[in-house]
Parts: structure tokens; C-alpha cells; sequence
């Protein structure tokens, strides 16, 4: 069974490779990929796939993004903040990577600015998807 648990992790690392060379190539990036590795806890791979993406494509907002929570995830706050910021300064920030921000002011223990990125994740939600998911939306309740 430890051999079958090596062989699957160089079996992915291998698809993981010769996958990001077919998206380079074509300057295609898979995001649905990168994040079926973060959604299946492959974050190591995730990772080591984006990073290399973010070295050929540095302005790509989306896999600055993916790169800062594939590393919250993986436990390196301060880098995943670093590609976050990166993120935000590339173009108008989504509401995941603001709820992404929050996450790293909850991880540093400042609570009023996590507080608030948190309020502005939500205000970027449209307000039929707030109500459906029955968000507090009025902003006396922040």
C-alpha cells in the first residue's frame, strides 16, 4: 500500500507537469484544475503548479489568487498575503479574495480589519445570493 501511495503522488506530479506545460504553451491556464487540487487537498501540488504559472504569467490576477489560498490553505500566511495584495494591486478585487484577506487578518489576530474585508466581500455579493444564503445585509448589523 506504500508503494501504491507513491507511485498515485509521482503519477499526479507527473499529469501535473506535463499539464502545465501544455497550458503554458498555449497561455490556456486550467483554473478549474488548480482548483480541484485545492478542493481535494492537494495543495503541495496546487502549489508547486502555481507557482510556476505565476513565474511565466505574473500579472494573471486569477492565479495570483488561487496561489495566495492554495498557500492560507497549506499554513504560509505571509506569502499567501504577499500574492493577495499582488492580486488586488492587478485588478478590482473579487469578493472571494476579499473574504481571502479576512481570512489572513482572522490568522494575524486583527479582527477590525478582518471585519472589514469581510463586510466588503459580502457588499461585492450580489444582494439575490445574500438573501439566498441568508446573509446579514443590513450594515448596522457590521
Amino acid at each position: 500500500t506504500m508503494r501504491l501511495g507513491i507511485f498515485l503522488h509521482i503519477a499526479l506530479l507527473v499529469f501535473v507537469i506535463s499539464f502545465f506545460f501544455l497550458a503554458v504553451k498555449t497561455q490556456d491556464v486550467d483554473i478549474g484544475f488548480v482548483r480541484h487540487l485545492i478542493s481535494h487537498k492537494q495543495i503541495p501540488s496546487a502549489i508547486f503548479y502555481l507557482r510556476t504559472l505565476v513565474a511565466k504569467m505574473p500579472q494573471n490576477k486569477d492565479v495570483r489568487e488561487l496561489l495566495g489560498r492554495a498557500l492560507l490553505e497549506g499554513g504560509s500566511v505571509e506569502e499567501a498575503a504577499r500574492h493577495l495584495q499582488l492580486a488586488v494591486a492587478i485588478s478590482s478585487p473579487s469578493a472571494e479574495l476579499l473574504h481571502l484577506i479576512g481570512d489572513i487578518h482572522m490568522r494575524r489576530g486583527r479582527f477590525p480589519q478582518a471585519h472589514d474585508y469581510y463586510k466588503r466581500s459580502i457588499d461585492l455579493l450580489p444582494s439575490i445570493f445574500t438573501q439566498e444564503m441568508d446573509l446579514p445585509t443590513n450594515p448596522t448589523l457590521f
